[in-house]
């Protein structure tokens, strides 16, 4: 049940507050709405919907509206868009994303949501199959451009995060390599999690890049020359050679002490599944996704994507957001060098 005193308020609500972006972006926008002098900070607030409210206890001490909802209930998902102004759709990390992600999508349509963005993913629209984890994000969002009008969405494709990198460290502490069913040659560029939080708050939030007067930013649509589809990717295109390289010197490793190896996919998978969940109540967010058999899933089909389509494009769409430019990866590699484990000498 929602508060007297939230009814009192304007929202920005974020879909999926259990996923590794959406809870990020939550504590995100939570801190750039509380630092905005004026009516922003006084009348508006971040609403998040999840399926369970274990690991939530930052988000709540955020000031943040957590809503629990079952997302088959459409009735209550209207509900929650109640006195919501822009809606940020984070497709369900589950077996049910497409179903209820879209769930999502038409009770802000049928609330009224004036604004309505979407974090999807790059090279989404050339998955092979449709019905596949990422090729269900393609679907996402043509349902998301049929049901609202054109003027009235956003979509932004980031390439996959730095942050991803962290699920490489048992593997490197005992093995001295990065390992994925990819050739060693393959091309990507990555962004940072921060950065992705930054591009995404500064549309919503800042009428400069809407032209629209500060008072409105939230309650109307942008106007229509405004750009619909951002594509957010990192400064630089490195080998997966390059990567292990670029963490091996931010290390200060010996050459050749971390290096890339191409592995099976059954190993992936298997690497994957062995790694950890994190302790709930942790003091701070995780360093990377919980991985369910969802997320699993949905990382395996980005390395098959990977196979026929090179993410080696680079843009200038989040500079362009941004007014500055992405934290580069091996940048980032230094900055989270305590993060990382060299090899054990044992090995």
């Amino acid at each position: 049940m929602m508060s007297a005193e939230a009814h009192h308020q304007r929202f920005v609500l974020i879909s999926s507050g259990e996923s590794y972006i959406g809870h990020a972006l939550a504590r995100y926008m939570a801190r750039e709405i509380a630092q905005h002098p004026g009516k922003m900070k006084k009348h508006w607030r971040v609403r998040v919907l999840c399926q369970r409210l274990q690991g939530m206890e930052d988000l709540i001490e955020a000031g943040v509206d957590v809503q629990q909802v079952n997302y088959e209930e459409q009735a209550t998902l209207r509900q929650q868009m109640r006195h919501v102004r822009s809606v940020v759709i984070l497709p369900i990390m589950s077996e049910n994303r497409v179903p209820h992600t879209m769930n999502v999508i038409n009770s802000a349509s049928l609330e009224d949501v004036k604004r309505i963005q979407m974090v999807s993913l790059m090279g989404a629209e050339y998955a092979e199959d449709r019905n596949s984890p990422i090729g269900q994000y393609h679907q996402l969002e043509e349902h998301l451009r049929n049901t609202f009008a054109y003027g009235r969405w956003c979509i932004f494709r980031p390439t996959f995060l730095h942050q991803a990198n962290f699920l490489w460290n048992a593997m490197i502490q005992q093995r001295g390599i990065i390992g994925m069913p990819l050739p060693p040659d393959a091309k990507s560029t990555s962004i940072d999690l921060q950065d992705l939080c930054d591009a995404v708050a500064t549309y919503i939030l800042s009428p400069k890049k809407q032209d629209i007067d500060e008072e409105d930013v939230l309650s109307v649509p942008p106007p229509t020359a405004v750009k619909r589809i951002y594509e957010l990717t990192g400064p630089c295109v490195y080998t997966n050679e390059d990567v292990a390289e670029q963490l091996n010197h931010a290390l200060e490793g010996e050459e050749g002490e971390i290096t890339y190896q191409e592995i099976s996919e059954d190993e992936m998978r298997e690497y994957l599944q062995s790694i950890p969940s994190h302790r709930p109540g942790a003091e701070r967010p995780p360093l990377h996704p919980n991985l369910s058999d969802a997320l699993i899933d949905f990382l395996m089909d980005g390395f098959k994507l990977a196979k026929h389509f090179t993410f080696d494009k680079v843009t200038d769409d989040l500079r362009d957001l941004t007014g500055r430019e992405p934290l580069d990866l091996a940048q980032f590699f230094i900055e989270n060098r305590n993060e990382f484990r060299r090899p054990d000498s044992s090995k």
